[in-house]
């Protein structure tokens, strides 16, 4: 997170989100996070997906079920953040 929000070094935070999940993928916070970075970088798809999958793992992670949403409004996506909203 640090490597993403603070230094901006794009390229060692990638690698270490995708380690965070490797070394314990059921900790949705991890997921959260990352949907943030990949926003930021414009992989809309990606960032919704995994944001998505923080969701999936722990539904009643505060932090997990506000990541889709946020993400879709982040980018743009009224639609979609309305669909999971409404709980579509």
């Amino acid at each position: 997170m640090e490597l993403h929000w603070y230094e901006w070094d794009w390229a060692a935070a990638e690698r270490e989100f995708k380690r965070a999940i490797a070394l314990s993928p059921k900790y949705s916070d991890a997921y959260c996070l990352y949907s943030w970075f990949l926003a930021d970088m414009g992989r809309k798809d990606e960032a919704i997906a995994m944001g998505a999958q923080a969701q999936r793992i722990d539904p009643l992670s505060l932090i997990g079920s506000f990541a889709p949403g946020s993400i879709s409004v982040f980018t743009r996506q009224w639609d979609r953040a309305i669909e999971q909203r409404l709980g579509e």
